[in-house]
C-alpha cells in the first residue's frame, strides 16, 4: 500500500477553494419574475439628467457609423478592385476617395455594427484584405 503524503499547503488550498465555492453558491440569487412594475416619478433633477442622456444617445447613434474598405494604395489598382466588387457585389455601392498619397475603395454605410461585421465576413470571401472602419 502506497503511503500519500498531504502538505499544509495542498490542505490550505483545497479549504480555500472549498470556502470559496461555498460562499459563491450562498449568493446566487433567484430570478426576478416577469410582470409589471410600478415605478414612480421622481425628482425632476433625475428626469432632465435622463432626458439629457436619452439626447446624448441619440446624437451619438446619428454621428457614429461603420464602412468596408476594401482597398488603400494606388490609382489603378483601387479602380481594378472597384470593377471586381461591382461585379460580384452589384447591389451595394462603392467610393473611391483620395487621402495624400493613396486612393481608398470603401462600401457600405452601417449604423449597426452587427450588420457590418456579417456584410464583412461575406465579402472577406472574394476581399481578404477588407477590414471594418468605425467612423465617429
Amino acid at each position: 500500500m502506497k503511503k500519500i503524503n498531504v502538505s499544509f499547503s495542498s490542505t490550505f488550498v483545497l479549504i480555500a477553494f472549498l470556502i470559496i465555492a461555498l460562499s459563491v453558491h450562498a449568493q446566487y440569487q433567484k430570478p426576478i419574475p416577469s410582470g409589471v412594475f410600478h415605478i414612480e416619478k421622481g425628482d425632476p433633477k433625475i428626469d432632465s439628467i435622463l432626458q439629457l442622456k436619452i439626447e446624448f444617445d441619440r446624437a451619438q447613434y446619428n454621428a457614429e457609423y461603420h464602412t468596408i474598405q476594401l482597398y488603400y494604395g494606388s490609382r489603378l489598382m483601387a479602380e481594378k478592385i472597384i470593377s471586381q466588387f461591382k461585379e460580384k457585389y452589384p447591389e451595394m455601392n462603392v467610393e473611391l476617395s483620395f487621402e495624400t498619397p493613396n486612393y481608398k475603395v470603401q462600401t457600405g454605410y452601417f449604423k449597426s455594427k452587427i450588420r457590418a461585421i456579417k456584410k464583412l465576413e461575406l465579402i472577406k470571401r472574394d476581399f481578404r484584405e477588407a477590414f471594418l472602419i468605425t467612423y465617429k
